[in-house]
């Protein structure tokens, strides 16, 4: 699952990347080049009312405009500017608004851009490079200027990957690991969109984000490899924070984090490199019904005894039946929610839920007393028996429905 979120960044200086060699400097990553030089004519294109005038440092009432907290860290480079103009603050937002960068898009803003506004923050974006350049933004904020008029500061923030951190046409396959264990391997065609993937996607813009709630067990590691054998570029992701950055390493050279990592597991199961869970390495239960007055529900658990991770995939199915062997009119459907792939660590478990209305009568048909339930890609369905209790598993008759398989 791809994540698409608005960032603001703002650094005085630029970072470099490469290694050093005695007695002379390694020349600069032409990637980091290229986005110096992105940042500087982004800067230039900055919506300046007629006759404002460069300052070097801050010109607002108060030093208001370098006062604002902006996040900044690697894979970045930021070139900073202030302006004065003697007109009113309201007059120069409605210009800025009115004049949008030639080649860019509008991101989001902040006040009202009229003639009586007494702030605007715009943000646009410009069109980047995929792999080297990843994202391309211009930032202007406006505040009185402190000999009167209007201070207006730009901020042009580009990030951008190392040259390095490509998976080389070289490569030949890539192995893959799950929490430290061997899974498949991925080759050919599988291996080139696996290859693009990572080459292609964005730099994480430094800030904070909101991620779903961590879960161990998800540690996946590719090595991609050349005709030898010899390792070239290792990725990796880990669900542990909720975010599953995309990490890339080559050698000693660890690269900024990318997105991507919730795209991973997807195309690795698509190449077939992930073990598939075996009905002989999942214990699975359901708990009893809980009720409340409008719903009913469950929960489908499936743990892993064995000693290796495995990975699955969908919902579960569920057929239930009474003690004679009869099999009650009640049928499943799964929830419209799109299925990620998960893997049970080893010892772990996954859960699903089942749910239905709650019944408004009493059910002259038997109660279950087993239910069948089937896996995803798992053969053959596994038969549970059903705790005795004061609510029956699912309606009467009629339909439930289960959710796709997920963490607990």
């Amino acid at each position: 699952m791809r994540r698409v979120l608005a960032w603001t960044v703002v650094a005085l200086a630029s970072l470099g990347a490469g290694a050093s060699t005695v007695g002379a400097a390694a020349p600069p990553d032409p990637n980091l080049v290229a986005a110096q030089a992105a940042a500087q004519r982004i800067l230039s294109l900055a919506p300046l009312p007629p006759g404002a005038v460069a300052q070097s440092a801050d010109p607002s009432v108060g030093g208001s405009l370098s006062q604002v907290y902006q996040p900044h860290g690697a894979g970045q480079v930021v070139r900073t500017q202030y302006w004065t103009v003697s007109e009113a603050l309201g007059d120069v937002n409605t210009f800025i608004f009115r004049h949008p960068p030639a080649g860019s898009s509008f991101v989001q803003g902040a006040g009202t851009p009229s003639g009586s506004s007494t702030s605007w923050q715009e943000e646009r974006s410009f069109p980047g490079q995929r792999g080297r350049l990843t994202s391309e933004l211009l930032q202007i904020n406006t505040a009185p200027a402190a000999g009167g008029g209007t201070a207006i500061r730009a901020d042009a923030a580009v990030l951008w990957r190392p040259t390095w951190e490509q998976v080389p046409e070289s490569a030949r396959a890539a192995h893959v690991r799950l929490d430290g264990f061997a899974q498949g391997t991925v080759t050919g065609a599988a291996l080139a969109r696996l290859r693009a993937l990572v080459n292609a996607e964005p730099v994480v813009a430094p800030g904070a984000y909101a991620c779903p709630a961590g879960f161990p067990g998800q540690a996946i590691q590719v090595t991609f490899v050349d005709a030898q054998g010899r390792a070239l570029v290792r990725i990796s992701t880990d669900s542990a924070d909720g975010c599953r950055w995309l990490s890339v390493r080559a050698g000693t050279r660890h690269g900024p984090a990318l997105f991507g990592g919730w795209d991973l597991p997807s195309r690795l199961w698509a190449a077939g490199a992930l073990t598939r869970c075996t009905a002989a390495q999942l214990a699975v239960s359901v708990s009893r019904p809980s009720v409340d007055p409008t719903q009913a529900s469950a929960t489908i658990t499936l743990r892993n005894v064995a000693r290796t991770p495995c990975s699955l995939k969908g919902a579960p199915s569920l057929t239930l039946m009474t003690a004679a062997g009869r099999r009650l009119p009640v049928s499943d459907r799964h929830v419209r929610t799109p299925s990620s792939v998960v893997s049970a660590p080893r010892h772990g478990t996954l859960s699903a839920s089942v749910f239905w209305p709650t019944p408004s009568g009493h059910c002259t048909l038997p109660p279950p007393t087993t239910a069948w339930i089937g896996l995803p890609g798992v053969r053959p369905r596994v038969e549970v028996a059903l705790t005795p209790g004061r609510h029956r598993l699912g309606p009467c008759t009629g339909r439930l429905s289960a959710s796709p398989l997920g963490f607990i």
